[in-house]
């Protein structure tokens, strides 16, 4: 009898693509000699060129979600340093910001627990000022510009989301591009031009 810790080890084993089998050994006395019975448990026997087929295929999937990330990092480097490039034209303000292999890069904005940061995603682009300190502190904060909403709105001249976001620590001011995919090098214009 296998132990179920056992039995699941060898399922993830064959799900990673290693060739293991469990098999049953019943040992029979007859005339006084000792006789072997084997029965193959896992992967059942009518069932393992399908299991093996399953495997590798996940192994498959696997390795092609691990080559879009790499592909997807790549891109977003890639992005930050021409975002990063424009952006030090116009302002200073991002002038020590590092392209990274993310989906934002952010800087302090001068006062501690706060961060100006820039978002891409596949659906929109964004820059947010991020309020990280204690959550009172954060609503607090929040609360007290939110007060000028209308005055920094005009002087904007546009909307902006602002997300108190109760259940959560942080809270954001975020200003977005909707609609649009920001890891698309056709759209990095248009994404660089919105964010700079």
């Amino acid at each position: 009898n296998f132990k179920k810790e056992v039995t699941s080890t060898v399922l993830w084993l064959l799900d990673h693509n290693i060739k293991i089998k469990c098999i049953k050994v019943t040992p029979y006395e007859l005339n006084e000699q000792v006789i072997l019975d084997t029965e193959q448990i896992i992967p059942i026997p009518n069932a393992e060129d399908y299991t093996i087929r399953i495997a590798n295929k996940k192994q498959e999937e696997l390795k092609i979600k691990d080559e879009r990330q790499q592909n997807t990092k790549k891109i977003q480097m890639e992005f930050w340093t021409q975002l990063l490039k424009e952006m030090n034209k116009k302002s200073n303000l991002f002038q020590n910001a590092k392209p990274l292999m993310e989906g934002a890069i952010c800087i302090n904005s001068g006062y501690p627990g706060l961060s100006y940061t820039f978002v891409i995603t596949m659906k929109y682009a964004g820059i947010e000022l991020y309020f990280s300190k204690r959550k009172e502190e954060n609503k607090r904060i929040f609360d007290n510009i939110h007060k000028y909403k209308d005055e920094i709105e005009s002087a904007f001249d546009n909307k902006l989301e602002w997300q108190r976001l109760d259940k959560k620590i942080a809270s954001r001011i975020a200003y977005k591009l909707e609609d649009i995919n920001a890891l698309n090098k056709d759209n990095w214009p248009e994404v660089i031009e919105f964010l700079t």
